[in-house]
């Protein structure tokens, strides 16, 4: 019965993507709370899509360290060489993006939604100096951090503010999607809890989903994301993949405002190749 359950959702799948009708789609899955099902369908569609290659890049590259297929899907794409490769281009943008409002020597870092250490993993290299610090709601993904990547401390959160690192900590803290994946009523929370684990004038990255995403929104979600600033599909996992949280950036803006400075910010519509589309900001904390 699971293998005719995963046949007729397949068939759907396919027939919903042929009439563009993606939206629609989800909105269906979600109304039916089967996107449990979904999540495992498209996992066992991208491990059996990307086996071949993923088969021949560990052949190539026996030394490379990599974390669990399902880790790896859950927290970006289910292939090997991206995961390496585009992880440390990330790194390198990241740390031309900041480090001209980087004043330390010794700066403390936090990759906040760390995942799998996709970015984190390469900045010991980029960044000798600094202080590597990662966090992940995921404690199986932390576990596996703190057993695979050295010098760097993990540390597993809660789906909600605080954490434990004490106030003024970080020069700089970095989260790429991340608030595409919390619940619109815990923003703010975690804005407030950046800002607390902020050094004065500490740097904030992060990434949100604007215009470039408003595609996979039907009308009456849109609209809803339009009259509240924010609108997110709800999933029973905090932080999964499966939820995601929409913004309109002039609502986020007022968001921001009481507790961080603009320094940069980029559309995703305009810049869709800076951070995959998503809206790029680059904050400072208020003195």
């Amino acid at each position: 019965m699971l293998y005719v359950g995963y046949l007729i959702l397949i068939g759907l799948l396919f027939y919903l993507y042929i009439l563009r009708l993606k939206p629609y789609l989800k909105y269906i899955i979600y109304k039916f709370r089967l996107a449990g099902w979904l999540d495992i369908l498209l996992y066992r569609i991208s491990e059996l899509h990307n086996r071949k290659a993923n088969q021949v890049y560990k052949q190539q590259h026996p030394q490379t360290v990599l974390p669990a297929d399902y880790a790896l899907y859950e927290t970006y794409h289910l292939i090997y060489q991206k995961f390496i490769e585009d992880g440390e281009l990330a790194a390198r943008e990241i740390t031309e993006w900041t480090n001209p409002y980087i004043n330390s020597q010794n700066p403390c870092l936090l990759d906040w939604g760390c995942g799998a250490g996709r970015i984190i993993r390469h900045l010991s290299a980029l960044q000798p100096h600094t202080i590597l610090y990662g966090c992940d709601v995921n404690e199986e993904i932390i576990d596996w951090n703190k057993n695979n990547y050295r010098n760097i401390c993990f540390t597993a959160i809660h789906g909600f503010p605080p954490m434990l690192y004490a106030p003024s900590f970080f020069n700089l803290v970095y989260g790429i999607s991340v608030f595409t994946h919390i619940e619109a009523n815990q923003q703010v929370n975690w804005l407030i809890e950046l800002n607390r684990i902020l050094q004065t004038n500490g740097i904030l990255l992060i990434t949100t989903h604007g215009l470039y995403y408003y595609k996979k929104l039907l009308p009456v979600e849109k609209k809803i994301l339009m009259e509240k600033g924010l609108y997110t599909q709800t999933y029973f996992k905090q932080g999964h993949r499966m939820m995601s949280t929409y913004h309109q950036p002039t609502h986020f803006k007022k968001m921001i405002e009481p507790y961080f400075t603009i320094l940069e910010y980029y559309d995703g519509a305009v810049h869709p190749h800076k951070t995959g589309g998503q809206d790029l900001w680059i904050l400072q904390k208020k003195s």
